[in-house]
């Protein structure tokens, strides 16, 4: 029971990978991950505590949706600001948004579906500018001089 997660995870990333390439994060798989492991980890909970497949795609959508238009602007060159202090963030969101398929969505029909959130994180990645995608030009690196 405990492998199928990883097939299904496999099987997004595939899909993240293929549909989504202009992301903010396009320049890295490291910094894309953060993303579909939130992603994976809600859709995960969900499967492993019983959720009905409705239920696990609106886990994976909701944690993966608050993500869309983040950029990663390394600051002085480091990647944990704010990278891998968002990896953390991500992990909670993750679990947040397993909570929240559970809980609420017997109650309401989602309007925002996966493929839907697949969409907008291409062409949101596809309209920043350059200097937000990895490339401490932008954003915090730009504003924060170490």
């Amino acid at each position: 029971m405990l492998g199928y997660p990883f097939f299904y995870f496999d099987s997004l990333s595939s899909i993240f990978r293929t549909s989504s390439t202009e992301s903010p994060f396009s320049r890295s798989n490291l910094a894309r991950s953060f993303i579909d492991c939130s992603s994976f980890a809600a859709a995960s909970l969900s499967y492993l505590n019983g959720l009905s497949l409705f239920q696990i795609e609106y886990a994976s959508e909701v944690a993966r949706e608050h993500f869309l238009g983040l950029t990663c602007d390394p600051v002085n060159g480091y990647v944990q600001i704010p990278c891998i202090e968002r990896n953390a963030m991500a992990s909670i969101h993750a679990f947040t948004a397993y909570e929240y398929a559970k809980e609420i969505s017997i109650y309401r029909t989602n309007k925002v579906s996966f493929d839907n959130v697949i969409l907008a994180r291409k062409e949101t990645g596809s309209e920043l500018s350059p200097d937000l995608k990895e490339t401490a030009l932008g954003g915090l690196a730009k504003i924060i001089r170490c």
